[in-house]
C-alpha cells in the first residue's frame, strides 16, 4: 500500500489496506485470546491506522502514506514485545 500511495494510486492503495485488515484483526484476536495484551493493543493501534490510512487514501490525500507507516510501526512494536 505505501508503494502505491508513494505513487499516487490512491484506488490500489485503499484495496491493499483493506486486504491488511482483516489478518491484523485475526492476529489481534489471537494475541488477546493468549493473553498478551500489549502486543493486541499495538495491533489494534496498527489497525486504526490502516483505517484512517485508507480513509485518507480515498481522498486523494498525500498524508496517508505518514498513516501507513504508523501503521507499520505500531506492527514492529508488537513483534519486539
Amino acid at each position: 500500500a505505501r508503494v502505491s500511495l508513494y505513487n499516487n494510486n490512491f484506488g490500489d492503495a485503499s484495496r491493499r489496506l483493506e486486504d491488511a485488515k482483516a489478518p491484523l484483526r485475526r492476529l489481534r484476536q489471537q494475541l488477546q485470546e493468549a493473553g498478551e495484551n500489549g502486543p493486541a493493543a499495538s495491533i489494534e493501534t496498527a489497525v486504526r491506522h490502516v483505517d484512517e490510512a485508507q480513509q485518507l487514501a480515498a481522498r486523494l490525500d498525500p498524508t496517508a502514506n505518514a498513516r501507513a507507516g504508523e501503521a507499520l510501526e505500531a506492527i514492529k512494536v508488537a513483534s519486539s514485545r
